[in-house]
């Protein structure tokens, strides 16, 4: 989708596409798209070219991607640390930090937990 091949622009500039899946969603008539960089970062695209989740190893996230609210908490409460994967759902974000803890906020960016 259009929208997903301009998220790679604006985002990932230097990075080119090494593979792309496009799946059928189970009963659904969506599609969804996996896409893999050349850097080894994975993203997961909807059928409309929304971001669904980005895990980019051991590399941080560019902050544009991150929720304000989300990137505020992380960089007050963490501050030595750095976003690696995010995953957004209905019901909000869960984003893992470079040490490997995993966090959970709501739709508005709010809190929640530590994800075990």
């Amino acid at each position: 989708p259009i929208q997903a091949r301009n998220f790679l622009t604006q985002y990932f500039p230097s990075s080119t596409i090494s593979n792309v899946k496009i799946e059928n969603e189970v009963m659904k008539d969506k599609k969804k798209y996996e896409v893999r960089l050349n850097n080894g970062t994975e993203i997961e695209f909807d059928t409309n070219g929304n971001w669904k989740e980005i895990d980019m190893k051991n590399q941080r996230i560019p902050d544009g991607i991150i929720p304000q609210a989300v990137r505020s908490h992380v960089q007050t409460t963490y501050p030595a640390q750095y976003v690696r994967k995010i995953e957004k759902d209905r019901k909000g974000t869960k984003v893992k930090l470079n040490n490997d803890l995993e966090l959970k906020y709501n739709n508005r960016g709010r809190f929640m937990k530590i994800d075990d």
